[in-house]
């Protein structure tokens, strides 16, 4: 089963569910004036009850039974499973009654499906991530300061000389070659990949787990995040695909469901 909607129309089906939050979605209309907002909600209305996929009646309204429990599950879930790639993010909710999948497209429309079972979730993930290289980064493994990966990332849009983005991590504890190879892969607009897992109660997210990882054209690196004072540390470990693969098999090892 698979269902593609407009912002609106979802944001709609959300409403008419009385789901506070969508994960996901951006919120657009709550500074709209009233009126501009009915019009918007009445137009998604039509172009849903256009495509059978909302039937008006005397008590309120019907919903195909599949899509009324991704919906729900997407509203209610308790687990989230976020998976990233290069920027494109995938949501999967463990719902009561279903494992409901969203994604928005390049084109904006919000894409929802189906899967059957713990197993089939993991396969999607899996298949999304792509690496660059199967090995890991040359070099050993290294920390640097939130803050300091906020200023290079600032330098690298800026961009300043290579020279200077190489001085300025040597002179934050970067040994040379190591920082001349992360920047290279830094500059690369792909290879970047994450899997987090969250535990929702009401509109309060924690999270139970978060992999990150960047993969460039020399190597891999396996990212974990040392949460303390001014932001923490981001302590960068050269990995090969395989060992990064094997850390997001061990997550999925410790998802309980249903």
């Amino acid at each position: 089963m698979k269902w593609s909607f407009s912002h609106p129309e979802f944001y709609l089906l959300g409403g008419l569910l009385q789901i506070s939050t969508l994960l996901g979605l951006e919120d657009l209309y709550s500074d709209l004036p009233i009126g501009e907002l009915h019009q918007i909600m009445e137009t998604a209305r039509q172009s849903l009850s256009e495509r059978g996929q909302l039937e008006q009646t005397e008590d309120g309204f019907l919903l195909d039974g599949d899509l009324l429990k991704a919906i729900q599950a997407i509203g209610t879930s308790e687990k989230v499973i976020i998976a990233a790639q290069d920027g494109e993010t995938r949501l999967y909710h463990l719902g009561v009654d279903c494992l409901a999948v969203q994604e928005t497209l390049p084109d904006g429309r919000i894409q929802i499906s189906i899967l059957e079972g713990m197993g089939a979730i993991k396969q999607d993930v899996m298949s999304r991530y792509k690496f660059t290289q199967p090995q890991a980064a040359p070099g050993h493994d290294f920390s640097v300061a939130s803050k300091v990966f906020a200023d290079i990332q600032a330098m690298l849009n800026d961009n300043q000389p290579a020279p200077a983005r190489e001085n300025f991590l040597v002179k934050n504890g970067i040994p040379d070659d190591e920082a001349r190879v992360w920047l290279k892969s830094l500059q690369q607009e792909h290879g970047r990949g994450s899997l987090m897992i969250v535990r929702r109660n009401k509109d309060e997210l924690s999270k139970l787990l978060e992999l990150n990882w960047l993969s460039g054209n020399l190597g891999s690196w396996f990212i974990e995040t040392i949460h303390g004072e001014n932001g923490g540390t981001l302590h960068w470990e050269p990995s090969t695909e395989q060992e990064i693969r094997e850390k997001v098999d061990s997550g999925f090892g410790g998802i309980v469901y249903p």
